[in-house]
Formats: structure tokens, C-alpha cells, sequence
């Protein structure tokens, strides 16, 4: 212990039996892994603050223009607007095509998630559904790593044929087959629940800042400037898969495997490129949110 006292020159009595000790001085967190030094840094409360407009510069440099943090507000405000049609409206402007032709095979699979949310739940049924079913079965080994049952997926699948109902609970019954639609359902979106404008600053987030603390308030930051649709589903998946990490003594789905099957299917760029696809950071990106979920989700 004696090591760790940080005394001055003029505590060198600081030793002497019967003396208390002193506290040590907080530690430089400025230095990477790689040796260099963070894009942000820490080095107590005061700088952690300090950070939070740093950080925002950061997320203002990497996001479009239009995502700055003085747009945010105004484009989070018509996209309100814009999700308010009743569900009676969009049932007739599905069959006048409004949206763009025929939905897609399937019901609810490839299609907008936006568009799922006209129903007026900002969770569409098919997430609330099978996570609620999946939570009872937390003990289930190899849990979305495990593929379920082609048949049996195709054939739940073809059960939600309209966004704005639910489906009758008795047709869930495997654990692997609905954790295997509700990757796909994900998977299938024509665009991610991370939108593509995020995906290059969610990645440099991952990539560029290595202090634990600064990456949460980054993700903190970030996942405000989110659109409401989109930040209602991340925050309800996320917190359904911490609970499914929390049971990985059970299931083996540690936050690492979570990150590995997840990662390509919720984050993808614009232009993509297979290789892009499985790489660490997308991967490492959704461990970590995982790991860290209340922290980074209890100011989004």
C-alpha cells in the first residue's frame, strides 16, 4: 500500500507508524490502449463535464449537417408530426398505395419502420410480441445464436399480416424459431434501426474513443439526436438484451455473442460492402451497448 501514498515533500512523515495514510491521486486516464492519447479524455468529474461539449463537437463533425444539435429538435418535431396518420388512415392509404405499392411479403417484413409506426405504437407488435415471449424463455441455450425451424419461422412470419394487430400468443411456442423471426424482421428493414447517417459516427464512436466513461456519454449523446422511431425500438431491444446477457450463465449468450449476431444486422452502412458487414467495430459497438445499457440508455 505504502507504494500508492502520494505524499509531498512536506509530508515525509506521512510513513510514520500511526500516521494516516494518504490518499492517493487520482490517476491519468488520458492514455490509450495504443499508447497515444484519447480523442476525449477524463480525468475526474470536472473533466467528464468539461467533455460533454467536446464530445457533441466530435458528434457534430462526424454526423450530417442536418443532425447537428440545433437541427435536432426541429427534424424530431416533423417526424412527429409526420408518424401521427391513425391507424384507420393507414389501412386506406395501404390499399390507395400511398406508400409506395404492395406490402411486402409477409405483412410487416420489409417494410419501413416508420411506416410499421404509423400504427400507433411506437413498438411494432411483432417486437413486443416476441420479445414478451422470448423474456420467459431467458434459459434457452444458444438464444439467437441457435437457428430456428425454417418451416416453422416461415410459417409465424406469415402470421403478422398487418402492423396495426397482434397475433394470437398460442403461436408462439419455440424459443430458437421466434428469436429467428425476430432477427430476420430486423435484418429485413430497408433501413436499420440505427439509421444509415448514424452509422459512420456510431462506428468512429466505437473506434476513435477508448475511455469507457466518454464513449458512454458519446452513445448518451448520440442516441439523443436520434429519430423517435428509431430510438423507441433501440431502447426496447437493448434493454431486452441486457436481460438476455444477465442469463448467459444459462443461455451462453454472453454480451460478446449478442454483439456478433446482432452487429451486422443492426448496423449497416448506405453502400455495403460484405466485408463491412462482420467487422469488430459493428460487432464491438452493440457488446458494448449491451454491457453498459442502463448507463448509456437511462438519458436517451
Amino acid at each position: 500500500q505504502a507504494r500508492h501514498r502520494q505524499a509531498s515533500d512536506s509530508d515525509d512523515g506521512a510513513e510514520r507508524k500511526g500516521a494516516p495514510p494518504v490518499p492517493p491521486k487520482p490517476s491519468s486516464r488520458g492514455a490509450s490502449p495504443s499508447g497515444g492519447s484519447d480523442t476525449c479524455l477524463g480525468d475526474g468529474r470536472e473533466s467528464i463535464i468539461a467533455n460533454k461539449d467536446q464530445i457533441s463537437n466530435l458528434l457534430d463533425s462526424w454526423l450530417p449537417n442536418r443532425l447537428g444539435k440545433d437541427q435536432v429538435e426541429s427534424r424530431a418535431q416533423a417526424i412527429s408530426q409526420k408518424s401521427a396518420m391513425s391507424p384507420n388512415l393507414l389501412r386506406r392509404s395501404k390499399k390507395k398505395g400511398m406508400f409506395g405499392g404492395k406490402k411486402k411479403k409477409g405483412g410487416v417484413f420489409g417494410v419501413p419502420l416508420e411506416e410499421l409506426q404509423r400504427s400507433g405504437r411506437e413498438v411494432p407488435w411483432i417486437v413486443m410480441q416476441s420479445v414478451s415471449f422470448l423474456n420467459k424463455n431467458l434459459n434457452v441455450e444458444g438464444l439467437f445464436r441457435v437457428p430456428g425451424n425454417k418451416d416453422q419461422v416461415e410459417k409465424l412470419k406469415a402470421e403478422f399480416k398487418d402492423p396495426t394487430d397482434p397475433v394470437d400468443t398460442k403461436k408462439f411456442r419455440n424459443a430458437h424459431v421466434v428469436a429467428t423471426m425476430l432477427k430476420q424482421f430486423f435484418r429485413d428493414l430497408p433501413e436499420p434501426i440505427f439509421p444509415f447517417d448514424f452509422y459512420d459516427a456510431t462506428i468512429k464512436g466505437y473506434h476513435e474513443v477508448q475511455e469507457e466513461r466518454d464513449r458512454i456519454e458519446l452513445y448518451q449523446q448520440l442516441l439523443k439526436r436520434m429519430p423517435q422511431v428509431n430510438l423507441a425500438v433501440v431502447r426496447f431491444l437493448f434493454q431486452f438484451l441486457r436481460a438476455v446477457a444477465d442469463k448467459a450463465n444459462l443461455n451462453q449468450m454472453h454480451a460478446t455473442n449478442l454483439g456478433i449476431v446482432f452487429g451486422p444486422t443492426l448496423l449497416k452502412p448506405r453502400e455495403i460492402d460484405p466485408l463491412q458487414l462482420m467487422t469488430q467495430e459493428t460487432c464491438g459497438v452493440v457488446e458494448f451497448l449491451v454491457a453498459h445499457q442502463a448507463a448509456i440508455f437511462k438519458v436517451a
